[in-house]
């Protein structure tokens, strides 16, 4: 997977996390205010009464209504119910719409399910919303976003996936440190890893740990991911006394990588 996918990556799973935080959050508090602002709202359906059009188990997305005395007949709506003393939210169909003699709008309702109109007095203040669409399945999700054990749920994911995240760019960082040195003479130190927008520098150190002078040193440097080399690339040193330290650094173009090689060849040498 490419930097720039990971990147990606990581950034919408944030927004994703992030949103589903806020709305958890603005919706376990303020119900009500969230659903005036965003404009719509999830519920979940629990019984059969408006199968097959929607399952039992499905999440609704419901948006707010406009003008309820417009709503065509057969629009799926969602309202609030007295049912023998107890306050329900159910979706159903609007079946008609008819004006009292008191010059009140009723609603009246039913669902898919069974026959009949339903009983339930429906005004206008009663209408919550009116249906966009539904998923399958997934009503126990709606559930569980509106509720305080998901706002902590969720706090929980995002703490622990900052940690991982930061552990992973902790470990990237220090892959190098797995190096191989092809030539016993030299030792490698001070090694690091940068990663910039397009680039990856890796630099280090060359010790020459032994008595003798060498001349014209060539480092092959190997970036190796999964075992696999996926680029070389060489540095020169004209010469090195015994026991000099001399810095290096190297320009790749940012791609993956899991250790280095490092291949260290001279052209001749001498004794000091």
């Amino acid at each position: 997977m490419s930097k720039s996918i990971k990147r990606i990556s990581h950034i919408l799973f944030n927004i994703l996390l992030a949103v589903l935080f806020m709305y958890s959050f603005f919706s376990f508090l303020y119900p009500e205010q969230t659903y005036k602002i965003i404009g719509f709202k999830i519920f979940s359906i629990l019984t059969d009464s408006m199968d097959p059009t929607i399952p039992p188990g499905s999440m609704v997305l419901i948006k707010k209504i406009d003008d309820p005395s417009r709503l065509p007949i057969n629009t799926i709506i969602t309202f609030n119910a007295d049912r023998l003393g107890e306050k329900i939210v159910l979706t159903h169909r609007l079946a008609k719409i008819e004006t009292e003699e008191d010059g009140k709008i009723r609603y009246y309702t039913q669902a898919d399910g069974y026959y009949g109109l339903d009983s339930y007095e429906t005004y206008a203040d009663d209408l919550i919303g009116q249906y966009v669409l539904h998923i399958p399945y997934l009503g126990k999700i709606g559930l569980f976003l509106q509720s305080f054990f998901a706002l902590v749920m969720m706090f929980i994911i995002f703490i622990i996936y900052q940690i991982y995240n930061y552990l992973m760019k902790k470990a990237d960082r220090e892959a190098i440190l797995k190096f191989e040195i092809s030539n016993q003479s030299f030792e490698t130190k001070n090694l690091d890893r940068k990663e910039y927008e397009n680039i990856t520098i890796v630099s280090g150190t060359l010790v020459n740990i032994t008595d003798y002078h060498f001349d014209y040193i060539k480092i092959q440097l190997a970036l190796v991911n999964k075992k696999q080399i996926v680029t070389i690339k060489e540095y020169f040193i004209s010469q090195m006394n015994p026991h000099e330290e001399v810095n290096w650094t190297l320009w790749f173009d940012t791609i993956d990588f899991d250790s280095v090689k490092v291949k260290i060849t001279t052209k001749q040498n001498k004794d000091s």
